[in-house]
């Protein structure tokens, strides 16, 4: 449920697979190392992807763990309107009469 959520965020409503979205980012990364002056089959280009990779995922995992965030603080605030106090009362009878408090 949540990487259907994430997915929607970070593709912005996209109509992309996951294997579309991860080539997608596959090109990027290789153009990005390239602009960079690395070349492909070298250790400095795979470095360079790797490090995409890397600060792809850790985006990933904050939007993942903000979206937690976001469920926790909407589950507490949901808690907390419906609350009801509790309610005590107590009802005394002088003949025909009762009355009854509550606090």
């Amino acid at each position: 449920m949540k990487k259907a959520i994430l997915i929607a965020v970070l593709l912005g409503g996209c109509d992309l697979t996951a294997s579309q979205e991860r080539a997608t980012a596959e090109r990027a990364d290789n153009a990005q190392c390239s602009n960079y002056g690395l070349k492909p089959g070298t250790a400095e280009f795979a470095q360079c992807r790797m490090s995409m990779d890397q600060h792809r995922q850790a985006r990933v995992g904050a939007a993942l763990q903000q979206i937690d965030r976001n469920n926790r603080e909407a589950a507490d605030y949901n808690e907390r309107r419906l609350a009801r106090p509790t309610i005590n009362c107590t009802g005394t009878t002088t003949g025909n009469t009762t009355n009854t408090t509550c606090r």
